[in-house]
């Protein structure tokens, strides 16, 4: 399991997550268990396929693997599905996470903020801020900046929906 681990970690760090996650089933094939290492190094490697199919598999491998997860685990999970685009993924991950009685970092709030942010799901991120602090975390200024640029992507939205057809911004366009 520990030159799987390592495997898994030089392809994350080598870009190759194809790799990764194919020796992540080759270590099942050999009926091996992972430990949370292989299962977080596994997940961030796949992170850059930016494919939810692809983690929601890994992800439910990984739980009929009976590796218990842990904060590092989650988080690569929550970035993942940020990454994938998936701000549901995310929120349901960090919802499983507090469930399971493993608590939640300012890192866990940032990376599921910005997955509201990318499905400009503002109302879920300043949700997601109010409840760190109800946590009793310190939000930090990523986690400030993520829930900000979610509620400016809002607005753009909103101002954009509420021009005249035809409109044209004229800063960008010169005579």
């Amino acid at each position: 399991v520990v030159a799987y681990s390592a495997a898994t970690s030089a392809c994350e760090k080598c870009k190759h997550w194809e790799n990764a996650v194919a020796l992540f089933y080759e270590l099942l094939e050999h009926q091996l268990t992972p430990d949370v290492i292989v299962c977080s190094a596994t997940i961030s490697a796949a992170e850059r396929s930016s494919s939810w199919d692809v983690l929601e598999r890994l992800l439910s491998d990984i739980k009929h693997c009976k590796v218990q997860p842990n904060v590092v685990l989650f988080n690569a999970a929550i970035s993942a599905a940020e990454k994938a685009g998936y701000w549901q993924g995310a929120t349901d991950l960090l919802a499983e996470m507090m469930q399971g009685s493993i608590e939640a970092t300012s890192i866990t709030y940032s990376a599921a903020i910005l997955a509201c942010s990318a499905g400009e799901q503002w109302q879920v991120a300043l949700g997601l801020l109010e409840q760190e602090k109800e946590g009793r975390l310190v939000p930090n200024w990523v986690t400030y900046a993520s829930a900000i640029s979610t509620c400016e992507n809002r607005l753009k939205h909103k101002q954009v929906g509420s021009q005249p057809r035809g409109a044209e911004d004229k800063s960008v366009h010169s005579p």
